[in-house]
């Protein structure tokens, strides 16, 4: 049975014949690392690690969703990106929701329409990508077979979840930032009551086991009939039968879907190579904090201070701002990654107006690092967003809800287009020196994931920190003139923030408020890991 309640204590800094692992969830990294100690390589584990996640982090993360990784192959010394948007499906208006449209969801992270049509139902729901993504990251690369670590992770799901108290918690907060509550989305429908909520009605509490045989059945199918089956074998036929028809996407739009490999965005940054994903995905947003926060930001009171967080936040308002006018899907416009990581671009960025006059800190995406001991690796997120209410009553698994970020406005840069891939802020993100894996980092955090990830990474590259020391440093984010911070920053400089013209929203959560962070680094004293202290994840050594 997944079990959460351990917490390995961080491991020493020798290097580990097979491998390390850092997840969200102790059980999962227990996984991979299991599968690493069994003679699979990163990418055996990445696959096992991600199915698994949909056992440990149950609707936030699993084969209804999407996502993006990026990987780096050590015999082709190559980091490339799997890219496994969740898709518009043919069905779908750009004025469906434009009588609608209340406005941009006060965190940042999507829009609001009255009914919340877009949040939860059949409607929210885009093509899932993960299936077909995580069949093109593990076919040529891993080693051990597909039908064997599906075998294996169906075990696992069959085995439950001893539900943690973050999870207990989660299932039962309030909607935050015009969203419908999660207790609310897992009552939508009967499969959502059958399969997500105790014979009572209730969501499961503290230590109770959530027993997932539905999602057990559907990893043993696609153990057998390969990840194709999900698209145009008979699970597609099932699901889109279960789906109805106020679905927005058909046979034709499951059949078609692909994941792609593409070349990853690179920025050399304090003696690294960098490798994120480009977009729709938040790599170049990530790197454009980086770049201009080296020629921008004032680091000479160190990171938690008044002069850091006033002029990263500053740097991050302006760059939110831009982001969704220039990184939409390519196929349907937006800029060159050469331009948006240009000097010039970055100087229009940093020489813009400061945005007008958004807080939340609500998040459904989850995260896995890998490293093995041949230095492959493998930075990784899924997401349901927070899923759309919608399961599937034959293998129990809810679909996401990725159409909540589509602008309902027709003609804006991000709005809904058959086919079209919105925005992400997902960024998983390696470092090489000297053609050497040395960085493996990513979080979850919606629109925070710039910040969650860039924050620690200048505390790592510029100052020295062990990954547990830069997990430490209070996160922070700007938004318009708004800025979040999470609830251990110093009284005195929210006086200061507020006087030079910043509205502050402090966190009740002194950790986990501005995403959560995760990553592998290998410093002068060999491989490290970090790991959020907001959440029961761990480290694990092969």
């Amino acid at each position: 049975m997944a079990d959460p309640t351990s917490r390995p204590s961080r491991p020493s800094a020798a290097v580990p014949p097979r491998g390390w692992v850092v997840a969200p969830q102790a059980p999962t990294a227990s996984l991979c690392a299991e599968i690493l100690r069994s003679g699979g390589n990163a990418f055996d584990a990445a696959l096992v690690g991600a199915l698994s996640q949909g056992v440990t982090d149950p609707h936030r993360s699993g084969i209804g969703g999407f996502g993006v990784a990026t990987l780096y192959e050590a015999a082709r010394g190559r980091a490339v990106a799997i890219a496994y948007h969740g898709r518009a499906g043919s069905r779908v208006r750009p004025d469906q929701w434009e009588a609608d449209f209340e406005g941009v969801s006060p965190d940042g992270f999507g829009f609001l329409v009255k009914g919340k049509g877009n949040d939860v139902g059949p409607a929210a729901i885009a093509v899932p990508g993960v299936v077909r993504g995580l069949g093109l990251l593990h076919a040529g690369r891993g080693r051990l077979a597909w039908k064997a670590l599906l075998e294996r992770v169906a075990a696992f799901a069959e085995e439950g979840l001893r539900v943690p108290s973050d999870m207990a918690a989660y299932w039962r907060r309030p909607g935050l930032a015009g969203r419908v509550a999660t207790r609310d989305r897992l009552a939508l429908t009967s499969a959502g009551r059958k399969h997500a909520l105790r014979p009572d009605g209730e969501p499961y509490a503290e230590g109770e086991v959530l027993r997932l045989p539905g999602l057990a059945s559907a990893y043993r199918r696609l153990a057998s009939a390969g990840p194709d089956d999900f698209y145009e074998g008979e699970m597609a036929r099932t699901l889109l039968r279960e789906l109805g028809p106020d679905v927005k996407f058909d046979a034709k739009d499951l059949a078609s879907y692909r994941a792609s490999e593409e070349p990853c965005a690179r920025i050399a940054w304090e003696g690294m190579d960098l490798f994120s994903p480009g977009p729709p995905a938040g790599g170049v947003t990530l790197f454009q904090f980086l770049l201009l926060a080296a020629r921008h930001g004032d680091l000479s009171k160190g990171l938690v201070s008044f002069e850091a967080m006033d002029s990263l936040g500053r740097l991050l308002s302006r760059i939110h701002e831009a982001k969704l006018r220039t990184q939409g899907d390519p196929a349907f416009g937006g800029e060159p990654v050469d331009r948006l990581l240009s000097d010039a671009y970055l100087k229009s960025l940093a020489d813009s107006p400061w945005p007008e006059e958004p807080k939340g800190e609500e998040q459904g995406t989850t995260q896995l690092c890998v490293v093995d001991g041949e230095g492959n690796a493998v930075s990784l997120n899924t997401s349901l967003g927070f899923n759309s209410g919608v399961f599937s009553d034959m293998y129990g698994f809810p679909f996401n809800n990725a159409m909540q970020c589509f602008d309902p406005r027709p003609g804006q840069p991000d709005c809904i287009l058959p086919g079209r891939a919105r925005y992400t802020g997902c960024a998983p993100t390696l470092g090489t020196r000297g053609g050497r894996i040395s960085l493996v980092i990513g979080a979850p955090g919606g629109a925070r994931i710039t910040a969650a990830i860039g924050i620690p990474l200048i505390g790592l590259a510029k100052f020295g920190m062990t990954p547990p020391e830069a997990m430490e440093i209070p996160r922070f984010d700007g938004v318009r003139r708004t800025i979040l911070f999470e609830g251990r920053v110093d009284g005195a400089i929210e006086k200061r923030l507020a006087a030079a013209g910043w509205t502050p929203h402090r966190s009740t959560r002194p950790y986990g408020a501005i995403g959560r962070t995760y990553c592998l680094w290998l410093g002068a004293r060999g491989w490290e890991a970090g790991l959020d202290p907001s959440e029961p994840g761990a480290v694990v050594v092969a």
